[in-house]
């Protein structure tokens, strides 16, 4: 069994890549429709089927998805920031840690569900709205006040 293909299913991050213009309008209709394609998926998973790890040393289905939760709220909170600050600062989480959290070991997972389809509604307003010029702006990620990364959204 392949661990990292298990661990990353679609290919690790890749800094540089670049978009067309219909690659972005492309992808932000497939990030716009993700949270009615995740409720779809888990819609009838019960505590039995949520309690599951896809893999060892991983999260249970519960945790997967309240990780989407928080790692969307991030998500949108980051972008805002790196549209309206200058040199904006995205300080990283301990998603580990906040994996173990009671909330993400026991609460429903309608509740993440619920935060993905805002976060997402919102942000696809906003998306739609961007320029080529918005997309050039940049942040870096911050580690103990240590620059680690510049990235381009």
């Amino acid at each position: 069994m392949d661990l990292e293909k298990l661990q990353y299913p679609i290919g690790k991050f890749a800094k540089g890549k670049t978009y067309t213009i219909e690659e972005v309008k492309k992808n932000i209709e497939s990030f716009s429709a993700f949270p009615q394609q995740l409720e779809s998926l888990v819609k009838n998973w019960d505590d039995k089927i949520l309690a599951v790890k896809y893999r060892h040393g991983g999260w249970n289905g519960r945790q997967v998805i309240n990780h989407l939760g928080d790692s969307h709220a991030q998500l949108l909170l980051r972008f805002k920031s790196a549209l309206t600050d200058e040199k904006a600062e995205i300080k990283p989480y301990h998603e580990d840690k906040w994996a173990e959290l009671n909330d993400s070991l026991n609460a429903p997972v309608n509740f993440s569900l619920q935060i993905i389809n805002g976060v997402h509604a919102r942000l696809s307003i906003l998306l739609k709205t961007l320029s080529e010029s918005d997309f050039q702006k940049q942040f870096f990620i911050l580690k103990i006040n240590t620059l680690l990364l510049w990235l381009n959204l």
